[in-house]
């Protein structure tokens, strides 16, 4: 059995970061460290921070009264760095870059009075994040048929959820067109999902099976569930390689493996070994990443 490897699966830069920092701040922060919810989507690696670091995950600023706190990748409010400073609270911002930026573009099209559209899903963090720091008007957008129900606007902006799929956004787009007199629009996707979701596309249309790692709660690596599935190739979504069935790969001459932007390379490297074990010790194809 052949397995193929996505070169870009795994941790982005932007998760990179945020655990560098964290790394870094234990060696240097006196007193306990928390996290205002997980720093990102995965159990795994949320388990060893609290294990090795000590990173406890909290829901709310108030819960702490000394220390320092870490806001999440997928970033938070403006309140919750007002609440942290007012209890003198050490913040860590490990905000990914790529969300801030979407925070600043939200913001200033509801300071210049455009009426704000966010693709993404609504419940999701990073969406409730930008909301918050946008202000005015806001209306989360999830697919065409929400548009559908729209009435007529004069000027419109529209952001993107970091991790959207590209292809999914256009027909939501094109409504919107149709609806609004000005139209302002940010492709906000960030460049390593755009990446990440064209090679796991590619290599799904190449092989027999695949095979998804991260967390059921990450938002992109459902995305990337969803793009496997759409080329017809047989999918499985698994947290770690101890969901794998051998009787997946009966008979299976390739497969393709890809893995959202939160999954550790720990967890990626046990469901090739899992894997390589079930294919009569079968080998791999790892691009080096840059």
């Amino acid at each position: 059995m052949k397995i193929k490897v996505v070169k870009t699966a795994g941790f982005c830069w932007g998760v990179r970061r945020a655990l560098s920092m964290i790394s870094d701040a234990t060696a240097l922060t006196k007193g306990p460290i928390y996290s205002i919810g997980p720093v990102i989507h995965n159990s795994q690696t949320v388990e060893r921070l609290k294990q090795e670091l000590g990173i406890e995950v909290i829901d709310s600023v108030d819960q702490v009264e000394s220390g320092a706190v870490v806001v999440r990748t997928h970033g938070v409010g403006p309140a919750v760095f007002e609440r942290a400073r007012e209890k003198e609270l050490e913040v860590l911002d490990a905000t990914c870059p790529f969300v801030s930026k979407i925070q600043e573009y939200a913001k200033m099209l509801t300071a210049d009075g455009y009426r704000l559209f966010i693709i993404g899903e609504r419940d999701h963090p990073e969406v409730l994040g930008i909301i918050a720091h946008a202000g005015g008007q806001v209306t989360v957008l999830e697919n065409a048929d929400e548009v559908r129900k729209l009435g007529k606007y004069k000027r419109a902006g529209v952001v993107i959820q970091s991790t959207q799929e590209k292809g999914s956004i256009k027909e939501i787009i094109a409504e919107l067109l149709s609806r609004v007199a000005e139209l302002r629009v940010f492709n906000t996707i960030c460049n390593a999902t755009v990446s990440r979701q064209a090679e796991t596309r590619e290599l799904a249309s190449q092989v027999e099976v695949m095979v998804v790692v991260g967390g059921r709660n990450s938002g992109n690596t459902s995305r990337l569930v969803d793009i496997c599935r759409a080329t017809g190739v047989t999918t499985y979504h698994i947290e770690d390689g101890s969901e794998l069935e051998p009787s997946w790969f009966e008979g299976v001459k390739k497969v393709g493996i890809t893995a959202g932007a939160s999954t550790p390379d720990f967890v990626l490297e046990k469901v090739l070994e899992n894997l390589e074990d079930m294919g009569d010790n079968g080998t791999y194809e790892r691009p080096e990443k840059d």
